[in-house]
């Protein structure tokens, strides 16, 4: 059995365009408990990550996706029952639930801004969701299938080389 981690590095192109941009939901990914930070305190928290589709083409003519991964939290405070109203057009109301696969087909509005990661790569980040300027239909050309078995695989990876790191 082979041990040994292999990674590509990957050359990333072009980041989506930065402004606002006619987008619609199309997945809603459960990864389940991740951990995370808050506040100095390392703990597991459920995450889900939700995908859009705009209508701008990337080098290869396909529409570009981006994603936003959030804690799984209805809270008041929390990012995703913020994102939920401001999409929505009201708030989430305390006792609210929310089914997160019926975000899937939603159209919505998206603002797109530039980051630097710590190598000096520029990516696209989303920094807000709002009601949407006109309905949008997702292309089809977003695999789903494909997304989770990306995450399985990053998953594996990222395991693998944790129990060697603690076995060393």
């Amino acid at each position: 059995m082979n041990n040994t981690l292999k990674l590509q590095c990957k050359e990333s192109g072009e980041p989506h365009p930065e402004g606002v941009h006619a987008a619609v939901c199309v997945d809603v990914i459960d990864l389940g408990l991740v951990e995370s930070e808050f506040q100095g305190h390392r703990r597991l928290v459920n995450k889900v990550r939700l995908v859009f589709e705009t209508e701008q083409k990337d080098h290869t003519g396909k529409n570009w996706t981006l994603s936003k991964t959030l804690t799984a939290s209805l809270h008041p405070n929390a990012r995703l029952t913020d994102l939920r109203g401001k999409w929505r057009g009201r708030p989430v109301l305390p006792g609210e639930a929310l089914d997160l696969a019926k975000l899937i087909g939603g159209s919505c509005t998206l603002v797109v801004s530039h980051q630097q990661s710590f190598p000096g790569r520029t990516y696209a980040r989303i920094e807000a969701i709002s009601k949407p300027m006109r309905k949008l239909v997702p292309s089809g050309n977003y695999d789903p299938k494909l997304a989770r078995q990306r995450i399985f695989e990053w998953r594996t990876q990222t395991m693998a080389g944790a129990i060697r790191h603690v076995r060393s």
